[in-house]
């Protein structure tokens, strides 16, 4: 069958991209409590008046996973459509519009999850809509769309539950999602990040005991609150090995093509957190991602313990998001705590596990017909482009592909209108946005990627 060609212009495409994202921008899919099925049933709809069947499935009441597919005419290669439906929480008072407003000013579409990952979301819905439109069916193999639910607090209520429940929908050849996409121009190149591994995520409560008193009564010996409040001082102070492999080398040569002498120098590793901690000064964002790219992080991030202004609680409570390079476990992370807190009191501890995720890495990418076909469309949307493998410290749910034999790439490409300090801001930040110059370039991209492999 002809390949339909794209006749609309980009003000077209754009509008029409922007319209579908801003309307689901203004279903507030906070997670917690998420309540997806409200953007699914928004997106189902879309697909009826096309007449594309799907299904929403929820996992409990109110958390609604979408799940679209166009058959092929025979059997082949299945390729996904994977984004998530739930966003990290807002404060309106943080932000110049408010944050699920979907206004769309100054060639922006503004509003949580503009770009993790409402944006993605309206990129595939309109790719395959556009598709049906032009009469278009793949000759060999199917494509599947999936918009979770609960991908940022684990997936549990998402894809980790339609794996488990719906393992059918792990028959998939080619995945791709969020996690990359995002540009840097350096010397008259467009360096396209592509996700091909990501870091191992692993969520712990750390439960410290102690006497309870009165609070006008403290004992001799330390309570819990005070235990807590050395063991959060070790950790931060505790810095893991800086570690290298062929991935981070790559980025970091791609990233600071420009910068040749700080680059050799963060590659000593004698110096590599002298030279961190000096490169903050001048650009935080990206010393902060090369940080993490380096090394196994453990950050503490929610202390609780008391409840009334006289007592000493008995219990004090430390929440941890460590982040472990790929090929690391759970283990590696209790060797870390060991010698981060010493024997002693490492033994004084209750551990509880919140999350504790799988790592995924790529490693056969450059060789991969995937990877090129994707490497190719960007090459004809933008002669500058050249991709550049990207593992990101976050998670996404590609990891569940990935454990199961996919090919799974996360790119959704972003025109450099942003820089990429201001984009790592925004992502589970404050004013987030995305230019419809990018809600175009993803688009455009996502069709051809569809009619190409």
């Amino acid at each position: 069958m002809t390949i339909p060609t794209l006749e609309k212009s980009d003000d077209e495409i754009g509008n029409e991209v922007a319209k579908i994202l801003s309307d689901l921008i203004r279903i507030d899919t906070s997670n917690p409590p998420g309540n997806e099925t409200k953007a699914a049933e928004y997106l189902y709809k879309l697909m009826e008046k096309e007449g594309i069947e799907g299904e929403i499935v929820e996992s409990a009441e109110n958390r609604g996973n979408l799940i679209v597919k166009l058959q092929g005419k025979n059997p082949g290669k299945n390729i996904m459509l994977l984004s998530h439906l739930d966003v990290v929480p807002a404060n309106p008072n943080d932000w110049k519009v408010h944050p699920f407003s979907g206004e769309i000013k100054d060639g922006f579409v503004w509003g949580r999850g503009a770009i993790d990952c409402k944006g993605l979301v309206a990129i595939q819905v309109w790719a395959l809509l556009e598709l049906v439109k032009n009469g278009y069916q793949r000759e060999h193999g199917d494509i599947i769309f999936v918009a979770s639910a609960d991908e940022e607090r684990g997936s549990t209520y998402g894809v980790k539950w339609l794996v488990e429940n719906r393992p059918e929908i792990l028959k998939v050849d080619y995945l791709i999602t969020e996690g990359g996409g995002f540009c840097i121009p350096i010397n008259g190149k467009n360096k396209y990040f592509i996700e091909v591994a990501q870091k191992n995520v692993c969520w712990l409560k750390l439960k410290v005991k102690g006497r309870a008193g009165h609070g006008s009564l403290p004992g001799l010996e330390e309570t819990s609150i005070v235990k807590a409040s050395k063991i959060v001082e070790k950790l931060y102070k505790y810095k893991t090995p800086i570690e290298f492999h062929k991935i981070t080398r790559t980025m970091m040569y791609e990233m600071l093509e420009k910068k040749g002498f700080i680059r050799r120098l963060l590659m000593f590793k004698p110096l590599t957190d002298r030279i961190l901690r000096a490169y903050y000064k001048r650009d935080p964002g990206t010393a902060a991602f090369l940080n993490g790219i380096l090394r196994d992080t453990i950050t503490p991030t929610i202390i609780k313990g008391g409840y009334k202004e006289n007592v000493i609680p008995e219990e004090t409570e430390i929440t941890i998001d460590s982040r472990l390079l790929p090929g690391k476990e759970y283990k590696d992370l209790i060797t870390h705590l060991k010698k981060a807190l010493g024997e002693k009191i490492f033994s004084q501890i209750e551990i509880e596990k919140v999350v504790v995720g799988i790592g995924s890495y790529f490693s056969e990418y450059e060789d991969n017909i995937f990877y090129n076909t994707i490497a190719e469309i960007m090459k004809e949307l933008d002669p500058k482009s050249k991709l550049v493998p990207l593992l990101i410290t976050g998670g996404t749910d590609s990891r569940f592909f990935r454990a199961h034999g996919t090919t799974a790439f996360g790119f959704q490409p972003l025109f450099p209108d942003i820089s990429v300090s201001e984009v790592f801001k925004m992502i589970h930040g404050i004013d987030e946005r995305i230019s419809i110059k990018s809600l175009v370039l993803g688009a455009k991209f996502m069709y051809k990627l569809l009619t190409s492999i």
